[in-house]
């Protein structure tokens, strides 16, 4: 019979003896005196029988050892310990036992936070108020308290914003972050919306600004999210990521919302806008979608309009710091959207988006789907009539095209004037929205069609759309 002692525990102090045997052969023991290291140490004890057969025992022993704890802070805080204090507590100049786990928690001053927990050597422990420490010889322990970032530079308070793959939007990988809610203690909650759902999430940003909360879907992958909050900037950075099989990243970037009744917004006001069409309507939808958008002094954007095929979207949402609308509609039974930043520092709403629809035929025409990129364009709309004065215009409308002179009337109705087609023309603007309908009769038509849209007075023109067997055809005056 053969019998090792070996120690496991710790690592880096090994041993292994071959005790020896004491007793008759009947009634015996194996016995060796073995070296301990400061706190724990655990030894397996190895019996291999002539048989080659091999029975482990595994004993642990903790050699108490003291050695005396110093704490320290720089700026404005205080260190605490916390339970359990059977070996006694992780206060300055304590005594504790080397080897042994203890507790501590840093209590920044009011207007202060914690950067770090670090050694005596500077070597960063955590930045995490709460430690959880291992005893070691002469252990020095700093926490390093500075001015909340956060607090300095206004940084809480509501963000929102968009996350989507920079080589191409997706659905699967394409969404919102709204009302991310930062409080002064860094501690955040936010709203998800991702493949048409809403996840919430919690987390808190540490002394530097990064926090990584996790999205955990029921029969899909865990998304993980690497957020940074920039204060100085008052944004937040990161990304959006789905691991394998269903791999992809989405970059994120959202932007604080500042507007209230304290800090009103300038410049309020009422716009209309237009979504442009990609080609002549063959493959997607040759008309102009529309809308119709209301700030107000809270910040807050009120979006309703209709695309052109028909969907109608629509969207209330607040007004970035740095007046971008961060748009995003779920479409289609969340198996589409339309997506992107839409800025109003010119005076007026204008951006790239993304419109997806995706193939099927649950909605009429267009069954093979589609992905237009497109940029968006709109007015600042002011009631007046006529609500729009083009002089002498001319109004495309239909597939194939045709074109009428025009004019506008002062009580807002559109007049044909001659030279044109003999088909026939009327509509109206609304002096109150700046929504346009026109009907005509298309040639050879047995019976009229309507096509409908929205002025833009800084173009002195108006876009929109008809539809004629499910196909999207254009409405422009000019």
């Amino acid at each position: 019979v053969d019998v090792a002692v070996v120690r496991t525990f710790p690592a880096s102090a090994p041993l292994t003896v071959h005790p020896t045997l004491v007793g008759s052969p009947t009634l015996c023991y194996w016995t060796n005196l073995v070296s301990l290291v400061p706190g724990t140490n655990v030894f397996d004890a190895i019996v291999t029988d002539a048989a080659g057969v091999t029975a482990t025992n595994t004993v642990a022993v903790f050699l108490r050892t003291p050695s005396v704890l110093h704490v320290t802070t720089t700026g404005y805080g205080t260190a605490a310990p916390l339970p359990p204090s059977q070996f006694g507590v992780a206060t300055n100049n304590a005594t504790l036992d080397i080897g042994r786990n203890y507790r501590i928690v840093a209590k920044p001053a009011r207007g202060n936070t914690l950067s770090n927990w670090v050694d005596g050597t500077g070597t960063e422990l955590s930045t995490s108020a709460t430690l959880i420490f291992r005893m070691q010889n002469n252990l020095q322990l700093t926490a390093n308290f500075v001015t909340n970032p956060i607090v300095a530079n206004n940084a809480s308070g509501v963000y929102n914003g968009l996350f989507y793959e920079t080589n191409e939007v997706r659905v699967k990988s394409a969404g919102a972050i709204y009302n991310l809610i930062v409080r002064t203690d860094s501690v955040f909650s936010a709203t998800v919306k991702l493949d048409g759902r809403n996840y919430v999430i919690f987390g808190q940003f540490d002394s530097h600004g990064d926090a990584s909360p996790n999205i955990r879907r029921i029969g899909k992958t865990t998304i993980a999210l690497k957020l940074h909050l920039d204060w100085n900037a008052k944004q937040i950075t990161g990304t959006v990521t789905s691991p394998t099989p269903d791999a992809w990243t989405s970059v994120l970037l959202a932007d604080k919302a500042p507007f209230s009744a304290g800090n009103r917004m300038p410049n309020a006001g009422r716009y209309t806008l237009t979504v442009p069409p990609v080609n002549d309507g063959s493959d997607s939808p040759g008309g102009y979608g529309f809308g119709f958008v209301t700030t107000t002094s809270l910040g807050t954007i009120s979006f309703n309009g209709s695309l052109a095929d028909g969907t109608a979207v629509s969207q209330i949402v607040p007004m970035s710091q740095q007046g971008y609308w961060p748009l995003f509609i779920p479409l289609y039974g969340n198996r589409g959207l339309i997506s992107g930043w839409v800025s109003f520092s010119n005076g007026s709403p204008s951006g790239n988006v993304s419109w997806i629809r995706p193939a099927g035929n649950f909605v009429p025409g267009y069954t093979g789907g589609f992905t237009n990129d497109t940029t968006i364009f709109g007015s600042p709309f002011m009631v007046t009539t006529p609500s729009l004065n083009p002089g002498d215009g001319s109004m495309d409308i239909g597939s194939p095209t045709l074109t009428f002179p025009y004019a506008v009337s002062n009580n807002n109705a559109i007049v044909e004037l001659s030279g044109g087609p003999t088909n026939y023309l009327s509509g109206s603007i609304s002096a109150g929205s700046g929504a346009v309908t026109v009907t005509y009769r298309p040639t050879g038509a047995a019976a009229n069609q309507t096509a409908r849209g929205a002025i833009l007075q800084w173009n002195g023109a108006a876009f929109g759309y008809g539809l004629s067997n499910n196909v999207s055809y254009p409405l422009h005056m000019h």
